[in-house]
């Protein structure tokens, strides 16, 4: 609970209110038949209409707080199918974003990620925003020099690596990236001069 408060007042709600704007002919058998002002009538039905959303990380609220769907998520192990729960998306986003700000990251600071399509790579994507940081996507196929152009023109002071052989890239060209702070690997494979995201 303490953690849900936290990031949720890093994110706006606002109420929206007022006409939506532009003007269309009406009949008189709407809204001025039932005794509404054309201004009452139009908030009446913003009121109605699903929160709009204004950030990313609010639109991921919304969302999972939203939908509550048994499959928010699904990912393929062993050939099987599994699905992740709403409940378990917004956990794993709002742990991972704790860990990212256990290593210090803040507001504005960079965070690359380095790897394929898989349920982390979205925890991580989300986490950052949440935490109010820009993510920098790295291609997993790009070769170390060009990694190490990204990480210098970002500034990326935290880079999250799909697995060892990305995490390796990372590695071979840590010393010549000096805003480079922390490797975290994705799988729990032990990396030498890297953490794992469990760990975090």
């Amino acid at each position: 609970p303490g953690r849900t408060r936290d990031f949720l007042d890093t994110v706006s709600h606002p109420l929206q209110s007022g006409g939506l704007g532009g003007t269309r002919h009406r009949p008189v058998s709407g809204w001025s038949r039932r005794g509404f002002t054309k201004a009452e009538h139009e908030a009446r039905r913003t009121a109605r209409r699903t929160h709009l959303t204004e950030t990313l990380a609010e639109l991921f609220y919304h969302s999972v707080d939203g939908f509550q769907k048994a499959d928010h998520l699904k990912v393929k192990k062993g050939g099987v199918w599994t699905p992740i729960s709403s409940a378990e998306f917004r956990l794993a986003v709002e742990e991972v974003a704790a860990g990212f700000e256990s290593l210090g990251l803040k507001p504005a600071d960079r965070l690359g990620i380095l790897g394929e399509n898989r349920p982390e790579w979205a925890y991580c994507d989300l986490a950052a925003l949440c935490s109010r940081g820009t993510v920098v996507t790295i291609y997993p196929s790009l070769p170390p020099n060009q990694i190490l152009y990204i990480l210098k023109d970002s500034g990326a002071r935290i880079v999250v690596a799909s697995n060892e052989i990305q995490a390796e890239k990372l590695l071979s060209v840590r010393a010549e990236a000096p805003d480079l702070q922390h490797i975290v690997v994705m799988d729990d494979s032990a990396v030498l001069g890297a953490q794992t995201l469990s760990s975090l």
